[in-house]
């Protein structure tokens, strides 16, 4: 397993998205290129560009491996759902990258792949002749399932997360555009407000599509009266604020928020900021719900360049302690 700081991002792809379908392609092809040599040459070397968009398309998905600064795309694979388990297929990694924990931080994350859909198996085809290849599947606890002619299928168990009082959090884009659901285990919870914990590859979904992996477990504060939710982490982005109306429980005992497009962000190394401030301006809220946005936008800033908590040091503790 990756340790759970890994300095990578991750990015499902999607058909609505090209430009991602293209590193998808030229990421598969650079790492696919020394295997066609062999004497039954990976079908990954002659595909075209529309053959990973309709691959992608066809009832599953790609995932994209990046840099901590979202720069380059370093790896990727492909998967889809089958009855029984989730196959993977095209893992790949940059040739100039390989060796440097991609291909791990990948596999960990088809874990959530795998727990979004709800299956508790891992599968995926290695060539006989790709002898290294087999023995870091070995190593990562996949085994031989299935001999074929020149290639093993390997299987491996989902291991669920870990969570003690899981709630689905449900974040809408004001007034009432779902931007995804994810679960969080609520570690906390006081009249002032919840803390929850996001656990590492934990999946975003929109209905049944995945739009998002969490590279990294995530802390969360989310304040019973105050119009921001404040999310603290340990890379590029220790912290972001989310302006939004207050976090509600739900009568099924979900969590809801509406995200009204202000965000404070804290950037390693550097002061804390708002942002997005030409989005605020163009959805053109009411009068009311535009001043207590600005209001909480501005009350934030101050508390976290003041080092008020819980911006100071408590989200980061309980990161740390998680």
């Amino acid at each position: 397993m990756t340790d759970r700081r890994a300095a990578y991002n991750l990015l499902p792809t999607h058909p609505e998205r090209p430009e991602r379908i293209e590193a998808l392609h030229q990421l598969t092809r650079a790492a696919f290129a020394p295997y066609a040599s062999l004497a039954r040459p990976s079908g990954a070397i002659a595909e075209t560009l529309d053959d990973v968009a309709a691959d992608v398309a066809a009832g599953g998905g790609g995932l994209l491996a990046y840099d901590e600064a979202w720069d380059h795309p370093l790896g990727a694979l492909r998967w889809r759902v089958e009855l029984d388990h989730l196959w993977v297929k095209r893992v790949a990694v940059d040739p100039a990258h390989q060796r440097r924990g991609v291909g791990d931080f990948l596999m960990d994350a088809c874990r959530g792949i795998a727990i979004a859909h709800d299956r508790a198996e891992i599968r995926l085809g290695v060539r006989h002749a790709l002898v290294d290849n087999r023995r870091w599947y070995e190593r990562r606890g996949f085994h031989p399932l299935v001999e074929h002619d020149d290639w093993t299928t390997y299987a491996a168990p989902v291991e669920p997360f870990t969570l003690e009082h899981a709630a689905t959090m449900w974040k809408y884009e004001y007034p009432d555009h779902l931007q995804g659901s994810f679960v969080v285990d609520v570690v906390e919870e006081t009249l002032e407000g919840r803390w929850v914990r996001v656990p590492q590859f934990s999946p975003t979904m929109r209905g049944r599509h995945l739009i998002w992996l969490w590279p990294r477990e995530v802390v969360g504060y989310l304040p019973t009266d105050e119009w921001w939710t404040a999310w603290f982490t340990d890379r590029v982005m220790p912290l972001k604020v989310d302006i939004c109306t207050p976090t509600v429980r739900r009568p099924d005992g979900d969590l809801e928020f509406r995200d009204l497009c202000l965000d404070v962000v804290v950037d390693e190394g550097r002061p804390a900021v708002l942002v997005d401030e030409d989005e605020f301006e163009a959805a053109g809220y009411e009068a009311e719900l535009r001043s207590s946005a600005e209001r909480a936008a501005h009350d934030v800033l101050r508390r976290v360049l003041g080092g008020e908590e819980p911006f100071a040091t408590e989200g980061f503790r309980r990161l740390l302690s998680s």
